[in-house]
């Protein structure tokens, strides 16, 4: 998905639940920026949710430094040796990018460095 602009940030958005009578569940969504499948991603990081339960959430989550051929990952590990994995829905799946209202700061190099200050 091209998540070029927009500053590089993008967002998930999802709603989620379990079972009736299931105990609460836990799943982890990870991002990555695949240069189009090439050998070596940019990982964009990884979320853990905890306490999903059997009324339906909205989560949101925002990535940083997405691209042109960025993917998304969600995930229902065993958390624990024995741990029974319930049913987990998800409905209204959506990724998205919004205008920042303010420009990302461009970082500059210092110049001028002596050991105690430096111009920036």
């Amino acid at each position: 998905m091209d998540l070029s602009g927009n500053d590089q940030i993008g967002f998930v958005q999802f709603d989620m639940r379990t079972d009736d009578g299931q105990p609460d569940q836990t799943i982890i969504a990870e991002g990555a920026e695949t240069f189009n499948m090439a050998p070596n991603w940019r990982v964009l990081g990884a979320t853990k949710i905890d306490g999903i339960g059997s009324e339906w959430k909205t989560y949101t989550l925002m990535f940083q430094n997405t691209g042109a051929y960025t993917m998304f990952n969600i995930f229902h590990p065993q958390m624990s040796q024995g741990e029974v994995l319930g049913n987990i829905y998800v409905d209204n799946f959506r990724v998205y990018q919004v205008n920042p209202y303010v420009k990302m700061p461009v970082l500059h190099g210092h110049s001028c460095y002596t050991g105690k200050s430096f111009n920036v």
